[in-house]
């Protein structure tokens, strides 16, 4: 089957069948490449018609989204695919990410904007149209990688939600960040009363060396972390709270002998770690540092 006889044709692929006689009962994605100056196959892994064409037309509106393009007419969900896609080894909780991405899928699926919202269609009342519909009963089925995901909730918690967003936020800037749109809607948060309250933590002189060291290369947030350590003393701020002068020597001694403690540990962290700085959209990298061993 030539291109001109092909039953779609969208840009620069078309469906066929391989023209070398292998798996000739499976629909093909085909593109001519001028390098080899030969057709390249793509299997669609489908016998029909019918369940070849949504094949090739998300992989066309996948390969066209690495182009650039205004608001108007960047679709949203080719780049959320694209975002994992491309950072599968950077994100931390990649799973996470990807029930994020069908989550929202599943929101466009169902409301007014559709499954061909651009991020100019990304308004503010679209935002709480999702959070309301992840605060109530939902469901949802979204393809995904090949295989079906189906998911129904009673409701999430504000954290839920937030986490959806914090996603799709970052699948967002990403694009924006590779020059694929001119603008990048603006992604709210979770309104904080529809959110837990922040629970304690026990940090060890190791786990604070840690954050400082990471802090370093961020003066204000740096300073942010190093007030942070004695105003969350329980004893300390006992001692301040009273404005009594007795206690202020011994507090002295206690934050100082702390600091050194803290200081002496983000600089062993910091000899372990280098921290990278990524564009705009992406996590910041921490890279493990890999000391050789003599022998």
């Amino acid at each position: 089957m030539s291109r001109e006889t092909s039953p779609l044709i969208l840009g620069d692929f078309w469906l066929d069948k391989r023209r070398d006689g292998k798996a000739p009962d499976i629909w093909q994605i085909a593109r001519y490449a001028p390098n080899s100056r030969s057709v390249v196959y793509l299997s669609t892994k489908c016998r029909t018609l019918e369940t070849a064409k949504p094949k090739i037309e998300a992989h066309y509106a996948a390969e066209k989204a690495k182009e650039h393009q205004t608001a108007q007419d960047a679709l949203v969900i080719p780049q959320l695919i694209l975002y994992i896609r491309e950072n599968k080894d950077r994100i931390k909780s990649i799973a996470q990410s990807k029930s994020s991405m069908r989550c929202f899928i599943g929101f466009l699926m169902r409301d007014e904007v559709g499954i061909d919202a651009t991020f100019a269609s990304l308004t503010p009342s679209v935002w709480k149209r999702f959070i309301k519909w992840r605060q109530g009963p939902h469901a949802y089925e979204v393809e995904w990688d090949g295989s079906l995901f189906s998911h129904a909730s009673d409701g999430v918690s504000g954290e839920a939600i937030q986490r959806n967003l914090d996603d799709v936020r970052a699948a967002l800037n990403y694009a924006l960040g590779e020059e694929r749109v001119s603008l990048a809607p603006r992604v709210p948060s979770v309104d904080r009363r529809l959110r837990s309250k922040p629970r304690n933590a026990l940090f060890t002189v190791a786990e604070l060396g840690a954050i400082v060291g990471y802090a370093r290369s961020d003066p204000a947030a740096l300073r942010w972390v190093l007030l942070m350590i004695p105003e969350d003393m329980k004893a300390t701020t006992a001692r301040y709270a009273k404005y009594d002068p007795r206690y202020l020597a011994k507090t002295k001694r206690l934050l100082t002998k702390l600091f050194k403690e803290v200081e002496t540990a983000a600089d062993r962290w910091a000899a372990d770690h280098l921290r990278t700085i990524s564009a705009r959209g992406r996590p910041a990298q921490i890279i493990k540092v890999q000391k050789s061993v003599k022998k």
